[in-house]
């Protein structure tokens, strides 16, 4: 018994015999019938064409079926193939000569297409073709010219040729069978079963029974030779390039987009119309001189050179240390919640001269005093100076308990006068403030470490609030009885 080396061997041997000198295998094969059928009479032009002596290197072993057709003049049903959009349709010739054609299909409708690629009869053009006044079928095959318009072929032609032959497949020997069978009063099950195991039997190829390895191996080879380039990736990547792809992506390019592809659309445009643009200045150049052919200059330097003419005095540094931190505003907020006693708050805007942040300092006294060792008070950093602003508008909101008290105000900026303020019910009333007041104003030094507290419940919570880094708790609700009025 062979092995499967030596089988394969044997194989690559029969290969390569055949195609040095096929008459010595395939004499054999050779039929002397009156009738042959139309796959004896290809495997005979085969012969016939591998005696022929060729000069270049080229095989003439090939295209058969179309030397076939154009050799005893066999109908065929053409395929027309249209460029862009036109589609594809079907053409049937009559017996005077006339060619009948269909209505164009669009390559989206593929199915047609597939049969043909596929070299198998569609089941859909068996009634067609059996009502058409020439024959067409050939030992149950049918031969199809292709004629692809969007290819110019070497002759001269407007289209490029070519014939494919269409062999019966199991759908259609189904379609026979019924056709055949549609009286079905006259046949029996078992009937159509012989009927269709005779078609199966004339239509199909002969059968090697031979149990040999090497007849599995050389059928492997011969149909891994003959569809090397018709597998499903390949399939796949020539259809990337098809004419349905060229209209799928057509028609997504003239479409909107949508709204997650706006903004790359707009970005594609914009780089596709940069790079149309030509950058390249095409007018004609004026007639310059290089800078780099000038003569050198022979320079020589002064003897004397008055430095302080071009020197610039530089303004001396502040003798400040840059951690010093500058008075900017000064708020005192006056108030009474409960009748008979007033209740202030002291609110200190200062700005640190190493970044120009801008930090706050809060006291809060039940008395008017505000003396350091009375008052609650707790410092904190605000940012920048619309935090600072934001911060004393929401602290004034949280002190009134959001306009519901009148509050009086007194605002010390450095180098102006001060003013007073009165806020009610969202009204607010400036005036400046008298001698006697601003000589009332306390004095603007910052209270020790150990003398400043952090501010207890409401304090504290008001002060966050404002600054945004916690829940705004208000102050404690007034009494409505009697309010004081300030001029």
């Amino acid at each position: 018994m062979k092995t499967l080396a030596e089988a394969c061997e044997y194989a690559d041997h029969i290969l390569e015999a055949a195609r040095q000198n096929p008459s010595l295998i395939l004499n054999k094969f050779n039929s002397t019938a009156k009738w042959k059928s139309i796959h004896q009479k290809l495997l005979d032009l085969f012969l016939e064409e591998s005696t022929k002596e060729t000069t270049d290197k080229l095989l003439p072993m090939t295209h058969l079926l179309d030397k076939l057709v154009a050799k005893e003049r066999l109908n065929c049903l053409i395929v027309n193939l249209y460029p862009g959009n036109e589609g594809y349709s079907l053409m049937l010739k009559g017996r005077n000569g006339g060619n009948s054609e269909t209505l164009r299909l669009p390559y989206e409708e593929s199915e047609m297409l597939r049969y043909i690629d596929n070299e198998e009869l569609p089941p859909i053009l068996i009634d067609l073709l059996e009502k058409c006044q020439t024959n067409l079928f050939y030992s149950g095959c049918v031969i199809v010219e292709v004629r692809d318009y969007r290819r110019v072929s070497a002759s001269g032609s407007g289209y490029d040729a070519h014939h494919v032959l269409l062999k019966p497949s199991t759908q259609s020997i189904i379609c026979d069978v019924n056709a055949l069978t549609a009286d079905s009063n006259r046949w029996t099950q078992d009937d159509r079963t012989e009927l269709e195991a005779k078609i199966v039997l004339a239509t199909s190829e002969p059968l090697c029974l031979d149990p040999d390895i090497t007849v599995a191996i050389l059928a492997n080879k011969l149909h891994h030779q003959k569809h090397k380039l018709n597998t499903v990736p390949m399939k796949r990547s020539v259809q990337r390039f098809s004419q349905m792809a060229v209209n799928r992506r057509r028609r997504f390019a003239a479409g909107s987009a949508p709204p997650k592809l706006r903004l790359f659309n707009f970005i594609t445009r914009r780089k596709n119309a940069a790079k149309s643009t030509s950058s390249v200045n095409l007018n004609i150049g004026k007639s310059v001189v290089d800078m780099w052919k000038h003569p050198e200059v022979d320079l020589k330097s002064p003897e004397n050179v008055d430095v302080f003419k071009y020197a610039k005095m530089l303004e001396k540094p502040s003798s400040l240390p840059e951690n010093t931190q500058l008075v900017v505003a000064e708020h005192i907020l006056e108030t009474e919640k409960t009748p008979g006693k007033v209740q202030c708050a002291q609110i200190t805007i200062q700005q640190r001269l190493l970044d120009d942040v801008y930090m706050g300092e809060l006291r809060v006294d039940p008395e008017t005093t505000l003396e350091p060792s009375r008052s609650q008070g707790c410092s904190f950093t605000l940012g920048s100076k619309a935090d600072a602003e934001r911060y004393a508008k929401q602290f004034e909101q949280l002190f009134t308990d959001e306009g519901r008290h009148p509050v009086k105000i007194r605002t010390f900026l450095p180098g102006q006068e001060p003013h007073v303020s009165v806020s009610h019910g969202g009204v607010v009333l400036s005036n400046p403030l008298s001698k006697q007041e601003s000589d009332l104003k306390m004095p603007l030094t910052k209270p020790k470490k150990s003398q400043m507290r952090l501010a207890l419940s409401n304090t504290s919570a008001a002060a966050g609030g404002a600054l945004g880094m916690g829940p705004a708790i208000s102050l404690p609700s007034p009494v409505t009885s009697q309010r004081s009025e300030y001029a």
